[in-house]
């Protein structure tokens, strides 16, 4: 006797971990994004601006996510320069730096000031994503 899906109901849990993650990104982003096509990148809409200051923060690391990921961009963690970020959400640098250190996925990078940048780790997405 062989062992198929039918005979075997737990095979019906098997899946692809990325797939997961997009369709988890998908789901969370849409409504407050939209990624250029041509460029790869986000645009944030209305309703993005009018998130709390933590969920702006997670949502645009995850959408600088599923951007490289739509690019194929394989460099790793994608983020957000600082400046960048200050820029998006309107803030002053210590309010940013206060609600990133209270978000445990959200990492800050400071290899070099030019080069810093905030991002989710691949293996924190699905803890991101649960926060929203």
């Amino acid at each position: 006797m062989t062992n198929t899906s039918e005979d075997n109901p737990l095979e019906r849990l098997y899946a692809d971990r990325n797939e997961i993650e997009r369709r988890l990104l998908a789901s969370e982003l849409e409504g407050y994004v939209r990624i250029d096509r041509e460029t790869g990148d986000v645009i944030h809409l209305r309703p993005f601006f009018t998130l709390p200051l933590r969920e702006k923060i997670v949502r645009a690391l995850l959408a600088e996510q599923a951007a490289a990921n739509l690019r194929d961009d394989t460099k790793a963690d994608p983020g957000l320069r600082p400046k960048e970020l200050l820029d998006l959400l309107n803030v002053d640098k210590n309010r940013l730096e206060r609600n990133c250190k209270q978000l445990p996925f959200v990492h800050h990078e400071k290899t070099l000031p030019d080069k810093s940048k905030y991002y989710i780790p691949d293996d924190e997405i699905q803890e991101a994503v649960m926060y929203l």
